[in-house]
């Protein structure tokens, strides 16, 4: 059974892409927060 890395290599990015843009959102939050505050 032979693994294709490029898959792999696709989802590592798009986790990375993910997770980048889920700590970006969660900033705006808090940017916005402080600024109601």
């Amino acid at each position: 059974m032979s693994i294709n890395y490029t898959n792999i290599l696709l989802i590592i990015l798009f986790s990375m892409f993910t997770i980048f843009s889920i700590k970006n959102t969660l900033n705006r939050q808090d940017k916005i927060k402080n600024f109601l505050d």
